[in-house]
């Protein structure tokens, strides 16, 4: 099955995204990012950790978002400090940090935007291919990582309805990781301490036949 991958549906959810990153305040003692804890779960303030995915796109899929991530695909999370912006505008729902691709790596990776090649920055792929004794992890230093929760207006924005149709709610956490160098972003659900879910729109046969699914992000034990 030969995919490809748009750039069309991706420049639309991004210009949706951006509209919704309206700063929100977290108050802490330090440069980290501090959420009140729900009682009945420990739920995580920022999405630091090794993660693995697991989706499965449409089987009839024409073209998947360039920011598709093939199922078993492992990466570590590293949120920091707060970057440059966040500080002049003192903000705290701002950070700069990591993204590392763990090995094995997938060779569809090289058709999505964080396997795209450039000029400059960290790549992963060469010729369109992973070189094949490429066994150590990739790490990309240029992640952003975004933070906002959910309130009520949230909740009836149509922009959300794929994540309220998952079970995101009033209050619900998200971080927006996006790499500068390779225009890659996801829009991550906080959904607990061990997952997250990330939306990949999907292109299917037929005209203007859009639709979505989910990316899951699974914490893996011990990260």
């Amino acid at each position: 099955m030969n995919l490809h991958f748009s750039t069309k549906a991706s420049e639309h959810r991004s210009a949706m995204i951006s509209r919704r990153w309206i700063p929100a305040l977290f108050f802490a003692c330090t440069l980290a990012v501090h959420l009140p804890l729900e009682a009945k779960e420990k739920l995580p303030t920022m999405p630091n950790g090794t993660w693995t995915i697991e989706t499965t796109p449409p089987a009839n899929a024409v073209e998947l978002c360039p920011e598709f991530l093939p199922g078993g695909t492992r990466l570590r999370l590293r949120a920091e400090g707060p970057t440059r912006l966040a500080i002049e505008e003192q903000r705290r729902d701002e950070l700069g940090g990591t993204l590392t691709l763990l090995p094995p790596f997938s060779a569809a990776l090289c058709r999505t935007a964080i396997g795209s090649e450039t000029s400059f920055g960290t790549n992963l792929c060469r010729g369109g291919n992973v070189p094949v004794d490429s066994q150590a992890p990739v790490s990309f230093d240029d992640a952003v990582f975004v933070f906002s929760r959910l309130d009520a207006k949230g909740v009836a924005d149509p922009d959300n309805e794929f994540f309220v149709g998952l079970g995101a709610g009033k209050g619900a956490r998200f971080a927006t990781v996006f790499l500068k160098n390779k225009s890659a972003q996801w829009r991550l659900w906080l959904k607990s301490a061990n997952e997250m879910v990330s939306e990949c729109i999907v292109h299917l046969p037929g005209k203007n036949n859009i639709d979505s699914f989910p990316m899951i992000w699974r914490r893996q034990p011990g990260n």
